[in-house]
């Protein structure tokens, strides 16, 4: 049985934030960035990761949810190329033409070999290989959600 996967907050110290925590979140400056990927694990350990780094993080198993951003509005997603039911690709795509979200910095992330020409073809920012190294990754994010001064 197939449920409707919403983009959700997730937390390893607990599993739903207070609009207030978000909002003095917010305030203090702390980048978010949405984790798109159809496998849990990897979800769950981006999530550590990023979150141990200082980052607010939220997460969709459903690719058909990552276009509509509007209510979280990142400061980047990391895409998994290869997601169930749409490709990162076309997500990737999608992203681009939406005058709310064509801004957004966008990571794909794969296990594919063919997969760092398919993220440049979408016009992704930047393409990470599956398995990927915690601190190459998250100097690639540390990039894309540096202030601008």
């Amino acid at each position: 049985m197939e449920t409707k996967t919403q983009i959700s907050k997730i937390s390893h110290r607990r599993n739903d934030a207070l609009l207030g925590e978000k909002k003095e979140k917010k305030s203090r400056g702390i980048k978010k960035i949405l984790v798109a990927d159809d496998d849990p694990a990897i979800i769950d350990v981006l999530t550590l990761m990023l979150e141990e780094a200082g980052y607010q993080v939220y997460a969709s198993a459903n690719g058909h949810t990552v276009t509509d951003v509007n209510k979280i509005h990142p400061d980047l997603i990391l895409l998994d190329i290869l997601m169930s039911g749409i490709s990162g690709h076309e997500i990737c795509k999608e992203l681009r033409n939406q005058p709310s979200t064509k801004h957004i910095p966008v990571i794909m992330i794969s296990a594919s070999k063919d997969s760092k020409e398919i993220a440049l073809n979408a016009c992704a920012n930047d393409f990470i290989a599956k398995p990927f190294e915690m601190d190459s990754l998250l100097r690639k994010v540390a990039k894309f959600t540096k202030s601008k001064s």
